[in-house]
């Protein structure tokens, strides 16, 4: 998750938006350079990796609905993302993928911790 934040920290300051005002930072060759690499590329494995081993785990503890939601939430917000390189960074379709991904992937999330913290509350004598 940490990684994640890298990730989108990096994005934002070579996104669209910042085209407007400097279209030669955004998506350029500078996007490999070492610094950039060396928190892009765990993000983009660990990301999805992550996420799906704790759906597992949310699965394993008998919380069907949050794990579906973490894992396919997740697996939507991550291909919404890299759709970038295959529509463009203008195309809509990287919004509605992402925006399709992190609601029930946030949600699940949520509903996981709240499930998993509720198991291990020590009943009241």
């Amino acid at each position: 998750t940490l990684l994640w934040f890298g990730l989108i920290v990096m994005d934002g300051t070579r996104n669209p938006v910042t085209a407007l005002h400097s279209p030669d930072l955004v998506h350029t060759p500078a996007d490999l350079e070492l610094g950039v690499a060396m928190i892009v590329l765990p993000a983009l494995v660990c990301f999805p990796l992550g996420y799906m081993l704790f759906a597992r785990m949310l699965a394993q503890s008998a919380a069907r609905l949050p794990a579906l939601l973490v894992g396919v939430g997740c697996l939507v917000y991550w291909v919404g993302g890299l759709a970038i390189f295959a529509v463009g960074p203008h195309s809509p379709v990287i919004q509605v993928l992402e925006v399709a991904g992190a609601l029930p992937y946030g949600l699940g999330v949520a509903l996981g911790i709240r499930t998993l913290t509720e198991d291990q509350r020590v009943p009241d004598d």
